[in-house]
């Protein structure tokens, strides 16, 4: 036995440490070196494509400081301008007011036409639905046919880039809750403009947005919630009949941590069954 091993040892020649392979410190901090290069340009890659609202979904906790600013539309193209719908008093054939959304050459949106007081139905009843135009974004649709609402909840200001006419424009929000009869529900503030051939920033706090019901400003008053926006729209019906043109660049939204107001009115705590509207 000991003889057929020493056989063995002589043909094969073996050395010690011939397959014994030593740490290569070098060549692991190249490859180590690499991979968090590698890591870090994923990471930019990522911040740059994502928005600001992907980026609020990804980390769990409020991540944005003051100053902080975000597109929620555009009117710079076409598709953006087929994200809107347009309605008038006229499309319920009780009015005669008219209005479109176009782009212009400037690649803005215009919402322009006619504010029409009058209408056809005899009724007097009629005449409240009359004297009015909107545009309001469309709802997105995620899987199963279910509303995507808008996230705003880390900012607390709308910024927005408009050339009017001088009248006074509605800023709406539809607010809607879980309930049909609360499928109403909307908060508004008015847009002012001033007119002229010069653009306006228009900064509007989220604290001052009312509470309406139906069309009326309810008794009861609350803040809306960031996360329970389904749309946002913009009106006119200030009364005055002629001509309107309101030219809009984006809407955004900004964080301002030097705004504190958590909401702008008197709240009052009112009987169950007596008034909501």
């Amino acid at each position: 036995m000991v003889l057929i091993l020493q056989k063995i040892l002589r043909i094969k020649k073996l050395e010690p440490f011939k397959n014994v392979r030593f740490f290569n410190y070098d060549h692991w901090y190249k490859v180590e070196h690499e991979r968090q290069r590698r890591l870090k340009q994923k990471g930019e890659q990522f911040i740059k494509d994502k928005s600001i609202f992907d980026l609020a979904k990804f980390y769990s906790r409020p991540f944005l400081e003051h100053g902080d600013f975000d597109y929620l539309f555009k009117f710079n193209c076409k598709q953006d301008i087929e994200n809107w719908l347009v309605s008038t008093d006229s499309g319920y054939r009780i009015g005669k007011s008219k209005a479109s959304l176009q782009l212009t050459q400037q690649n803005t949106g215009l919402f322009s036409g006619y504010l029409s007081n009058d209408y056809d139905k005899p009724e007097k009843s009629k005449a409240i639905y009359t004297g009015y135009v909107n545009i309001s974004s469309i709802t997105p649709l995620k899987s199963f046919k279910r509303e995507k609402r808008i996230n705003i909840d880390q900012f607390n200001c709308f910024m927005l880039k408009i050339r009017g006419d001088g009248r006074s424009y509605m800023l709406i929000l539809h607010t809607p809750q879980r309930y049909t009869l609360t499928y109403t529900y909307m908060h508004m503030y008015p847009l002012y403009t001033r007119g002229g051939p010069y653009w306006q920033y228009v900064k509007i706090p989220f604290s001052k947005f009312f509470h309406v019901t139906h069309g009326r400003v309810s008794d009861k008053q609350y803040r809306f919630e960031g996360l329970n926006v389904k749309s946002l729209g913009i009106t006119c019906m200030d009364g005055n009949e002629g001509p309107f043109s309101l030219e809009i660049d984006h809407i955004g939204v900004l964080r301002d941590n030097e705004w504190t107001e958590h909401f702008a009115y008197e709240t009052y705590k009112i009987p169950k069954y007596i008034s909501n509207t």
